[in-house]
């Protein structure tokens, strides 16, 4: 079994179930992929490890002409642009490209063990931090050979009522979703749009999904992002087997 750490994050195998607009996003054949090792990591036959820090999804220019939009400003951005534009298509939103990198990333890994070392890679275990633990939620969503995940500091699924939570709790935000509220984002809560957003990019929307994969949830107590309980609005709701630290 490989594990990949997505730092940051940095898709194809997909659940024979009903597609949605990511699992066809995945799925985009991409001719001009390929790959070279600036380092080479040592894998054991028990166990491959490999450290990804290939999609640095920050300071990127986008096509509408912005530029420097760092962190979580990028989420909020794509986010805005495809609540505010009712033809902008899902793979607008910046969890997108950060899966399909993923999945591409786990492919190459397949791919060079088979070449070097003749070895058949068929599962996966996906770790990550904050907005990379969300990816690790999504990927595993959308690729079956992710057998295990363990997403750290992301305790926010079913974010919708995560978001309400909060707001309940601080009368107000916490500065970390500054650019959220300054887009008029956390105003949009209601909005029929915003439940197509959800849909796409809530891990909790996938849920069935997980049913046969391991899920070893490390919540940061404290976290400037979420609520410390949190996990009150999903983690019974998960599927399969589960663990919560």
């Amino acid at each position: 079994m490989a594990v990949i750490e997505l730092l940051p994050a940095c898709f194809s195998s997909v659940w024979l179930i009903e597609w949605k607009a990511l699992d066809e996003f995945v799925n985009l054949i991409d001719p001009h992929y390929e790959y070279t090792f600036l380092e080479k990591e040592k894998f054991h036959i028990s166990v491959i490890q490999a450290t990804f820090h290939t999609i640095q999804m920050t300071s990127q220019k986008w096509l509408d002409g912005r530029e420097n939009i760092t962190g979580y400003d990028i989420m909020a951005y794509t986010w805005w642009r495809f609540m505010n534009d009712s033809d902008a298509p899902p793979h607008w939103l910046v969890q997108f490209p950060m899966v399909k990198a993923t999945v591409r990333a786990m492919d190459t890994v397949s791919d060079y063990v088979m070449k070097t070392y003749h070895k058949n890679i068929t599962q996966f275990t996906l770790t990550g931090i904050s907005m990379n633990a969300w990816i690790t939620w999504l990927t595993a969503a959308v690729d079956s050979r992710v057998a295990a995940i363990i997403p750290i500091g992301m305790d926010f699924l079913n974010f919708t009522k995560s978001f309400r939570h909060q707001h309940r709790a601080y009368c107000g935000w916490s500065y970390t979703w500054r650019s959220f509220y300054e887009m008029n984002m956390t105003q949009e809560l209601d909005n029929p749009r915003f439940s197509v957003l959800v849909s796409q990019v809530d891990p909790l929307a996938y849920n069935e999904r997980y049913t046969n994969i391991s899920k070893y949830v490390i919540i940061a107590s404290g976290d400037e992002f979420s609520m410390p309980d949190n996990s009150h609005y999903y983690f019974h709701q998960l599927e399969g087997k589960k663990f919560l630290l």
